[in-house]
């Protein structure tokens, strides 16, 4: 079904969420047989999650790409609370235009100042990285070439036609720098550029500027956090020019770039003046805070999507200083790719930095708890890219990478990173592991991990007792019954066709008693799924942390069947009351088909306070950016509506939503506190979607979707006598 007929085992064709191997070729087929040149694909990102009268404005940054020439940017423009509406509209004017901004600063002069936002070439903080004991960050320029990894050394001193060394490395390194000088050179010319900075297709921008307050403490986080108030905004975002670009949120100033080791060896045909498109840092980039040894850093993962099988890292603290070394730490962590484990594969969607247990050394000692990058194989781990660089069984597996490895220490596994390694349930059928969901337990340790494949299993992993090459080898992180590993769930339409999932679940508390593990089926990877039609399902599956064998390889008639139907301009769900639990009579969960026949679940979904939700994807069938979906806004215990479920999006496809908090009055949304202490708080929840269709302006639109008012109670929830409270 999703093979290329020419390359057995390979994916033919795009995706939003997910990138396969050959992706591009289907990108170009979609464009070239579009009327606009232009679009956006990816996510995008707000700074704020609060609208209020008082402060009703926020900003939001969109990618968008030409196909023309494949260049490509992230605007910035501003969000703003229409209180009569009730919606976030976004205003047509462009704040920035980051691919703008570096163009404009290419083409200055050598003897002009720079004034910002603008950054001549030679001016670019631009590093890249080097594997070994002197490894670690380098500066990506043309005086550092001969110290550059001799992988990269090899592939920009080769011609991109011939492979043949033709000794233009350094040139080639200038033009990835955004110098124009062989655009129109008599000899050796290179491609000509409309804009220097690549096409953002799979990636998307991420804002960051505070700490995350909702971490656990454990111990210097509150100082850390509060040095944080002040680090200058930054968005984050991966693109087709092989970088990773870090601009200034205020206006767009390119503060760093980076360019993984990993995409080294097509870097040289960004040169060529017969480009054909190739992804190179095609993934969504993940930021958060992380204990390295004993302080606390701002840590930045990646995958690359098509561009390459793996991910990296970088310390993000202090996006104005971001160093080789040569004057401070350096600030690449590591790369892990399949030269570093066979099993790992393409990643796209956003890899998750989480605390694990670690069980304690000796008996009756305590845990200790350690950060890592918890990220699956991804896609294509079995196709044949080199000797020992691919899976010979198609097993999948996830990855949890030390994020304190010293720079230059080899990846040893069982030491500075583990596997679990997931068998297949099919061996007819294509298979690959999307990232996982997880839970936290009270340290703000990742206690469990839930991940999807494209075989339909919803796979369980429990940190309950630690993470340890022990524990994974003695079956106590994914159940086994028989010697084999054994999924929670496995996901089939009415005909028992498994359904795929290539999206993170969201994982909700289902009132104290146990989760609810919610996720979608449906894929968008290759050129075939635009036309593609059958039954895709959304589910919400009950896990009450049973360990027998009957509370593992559920299927969907445990669950209980509600029905979503299209009406005249919403989409309805009927449902049908139940019991949550796996006594006789009761469900394991819910689930309902999709209504529309092409629509099906590819782009990640978001959690608010009293709802979740899923952007569906309706391919319009065309090799386009068009098309449409809507926002599921779930009642998770339930599979109810929790807000009123648009017909049609009127913006082209869906991005990944983002939840902000609306404070549609100058009171906000507390009543009076009562006599016990207590107060209502209004949930005003909305979601905000970007689509793929652009205005005349160059912005993207925007949709917000109501979930529905809820009131909670907030604040003390009783009085108690505490006696000797001084001793």
């Amino acid at each position: 079904e999703w093979e290329d007929p020419t390359l057995p085992n390979v994916p033919d064709g795009y995706t939003l969420v997910s990138q396969a191997q050959r992706m591009i070729a289907g990108i170009r087929k979609f464009f070239t047989a579009a009327n606009a040149q232009s679009g956006a694909v990816s996510v995008s990102s707000i700074s704020s999650q609060r609208f209020t009268t008082s402060s009703p404005d926020g900003d939001l940054y969109a990618p968008r790409f030409d196909s023309r020439d494949w260049s490509g940017t992230v605007i910035k423009s501003t969000l703003s609370l229409n209180t009569v509406t009730q919606t976030i509209d976004a205003l047509p004017d462009v704040v920035w235009d980051s691919g703008s901004i570096l163009t404009t600063g290419s083409t200055q002069s050598t003897t002009t100042v720079s004034v910002d936002p603008y950054v001549k070439p030679s001016e670019r903080k631009i590093f890249t990285f080097r594997r070994g004991g002197s490894g670690g960050a380098i500066e990506f320029t043309d005086g550092n070439l001969t110290s550059f990894d001799t992988e990269m050394q090899t592939a920009l001193n080769a011609n991109p036609v011939t492979g043949v060394d033709d000794g233009l490395g350094s040139m080639r390194v200038n033009y990835l720098r955004g110098s124009r000088t062989q655009e129109s050179a008599a000899s050796n010319r290179m491609r000509s550029r409309s804009g220097v900075m690549g096409d953002v297709i799979n990636s998307g921008p991420l804002y960051k500027k505070e700490a995350d307050p909702g971490l656990v403490d454990d111990g210097g986080y509150a100082t850390f956090s509060r040095s944080m108030a002040s680090r200058t905004a930054t968005v984050y975002v991966g693109a087709n020019d092989g970088m990773l670009h870090a601009f200034r949120a205020s206006d767009g100033k390119e503060l760093f770039a980076y360019v993984p080791l990993a995409v080294a060896k097509n870097l040289n045909q960004l040169t060529s003046p017969s480009y054909q498109h190739k992804a190179f840092v095609d993934g969504v980039p993940q930021v958060g805070e992380a204990r390295l040894g004993s302080s606390w850093r701002t840590v930045l993962v990646s995958g690359m999507g098509g561009g390459a099988q793996g991910v990296f890292a970088l310390d993000v603290t202090d996006p104005n200083h971001f160093e080789d070394g040569t004057t401070d730490a350096g600030k690449v962590l590591f790369e892990f790719t399949d030269q570093d484990d066979p099993d790992m594969g393409n990643v796209a969607a956003q890899p998750k930095i989480v605390k694990i247990k670690i069980p304690p050394i000796t008996t009756g000692g305590l845990p200790t708890y350690k950060w890592f990058v918890a990220v699956s194989s991804g896609y294509n781990n079995y196709v044949n890219d080199g000797s020992g660089r691919y899976s010979a069984t198609g097993d999948q597996a996830l990855f949890l990478l030390s994020l304190d490895k010293p720079v230059g220490t080899a990846w040893s596994e069982g030491s500075n990173y583990f596997k679990i390694v997931l068998p297949a349930s099919s061996s007819t059928m294509a298979n690959g592991l999307a990232n996982p969901g997880f839970i936290t337990g009270d340290r703000g340790e990742a206690s469990v991990m839930y991940a999807g494949d494209l075989q339909g299993n919803i796979w369980k992993f429990d940190f309950g007792e630690g993470l340890s090459s022990t524990n994974i080898s003695s079956n106590k992180i994914v159940k086994v019954v028989g010697s084999v590993r054994q999924p929670l769930f496995t996901a089939t339409d009415g005909a028992g066709a498994r359904q795929p999932i290539t999206v993170s679940p969201v994982i909700t508390t289902a009132l104290r008693r146990g989760v609810m593990v919610i996720f979608g089926t449906g894929k968008f990877m290759e050129q075939s799924d635009a036309n593609s039609t059958g039954t895709q399902s959304l589910y919400g599956v009950w896990d009450g942390g049973g360990t027998s064998s009957s509370d593992y390889n559920l299927s969907k008639t445990s669950l209980q069947l509600q029905t979503a139907s299209e009406g005249a301009s919403a989409v309805t769900i009927a449902t049908t009351a139940f019991t949550l639990g796996s006594g006789t009579g009761e469900k394991r969960g819910w689930y309902f088909n999709m209504p529309n026949t092409r629509e099906r679940i590819a782009v990640e979904g978001a959690q608010g306070l009293t709802s979740v939700t899923f952007p569906s994807t309706i391919p319009s069938g065309e090799c386009t950016g068009d098309g449409d979906g809507r926002n599921y806004v779930i009642n998770a215990l339930t599979g109810g509506a929790a807000g009123t479920i648009q017909l049609s999006s009127n913006i082209g496809l869906l991005s990944r939503p983002t939840y902000v908090a609306l404070e549609l009055t100058d009171a906000g949304n507390y009543a009076t506190r009562r006599a016990d202490g207590t107060r209502r708080y209004t949930v005003n929840d909305a979601v905000v979607s970007t689509g793929t269709q652009v205005s005349a302006a160059g912005n993207v639109g925007s949709q917000t979707t109501r979930a529905n008012t809820v009131q909670i109670t907030s604040g003390r929830i009783s009085w108690r006598e505490i006696r000797n409270f001084k001793e």
